[in-house]
């Protein structure tokens, strides 16, 4: 290895057999960029998002409001650049331990979807890879 002091990046050569096939730089992992999620009008919390250098987004938090029984409510949409690969629906919980889903667009747009009535609290942690 080899740490350049000035940039602090850091290199390893690697020997294959009979020779030494050349010097490569050591990846380092930088943390994310933490943004508040831009909730739709209607609906409060403390929703976080953010990118992993992998391409992995990762959405989560605790959002308060009103979800009617039997219901797909569009809670936000993330940025460009944050939308995911697929159509997703994903587990996530609400208040009193209710089931219910997330489901992420690839445009975007966040949805939750409540099949059971008083819910007022909805828990998410959802993480899927990047367009």
């Amino acid at each position: 290895y080899v740490t350049n002091v000035v940039t602090l990046e850091r290199w390893f050569n690697i020997y294959n057999i009979d020779r030494w096939l050349g010097w490569r730089k050591v990846p380092l992992a930088g943390a994310p960029e933490v943004h508040n999620f831009p909730l739709a009008d209607g609906f409060t919390g403390d929703i976080i998002y953010y990118k992993t250098q992998e391409n992995i987004c990762t959405v989560s938090g605790c959002i308060y409001g009103t979800f009617a029984k039997d219901s797909y409510i569009s809670i936000g949409y993330l940025p460009e650049g944050f939308h995911s690969a697929h159509a997703l629906e994903l587990p996530v919980t609400a208040s009193y331990g209710v089931g219910v889903r997330c489901s992420v667009a690839t445009d975007g747009n966040v949805v939750v979807i409540i099949s059971t009535s008083g819910v007022a609290y909805v828990y998410l942690n959802i993480s899927f890879p990047c367009a």
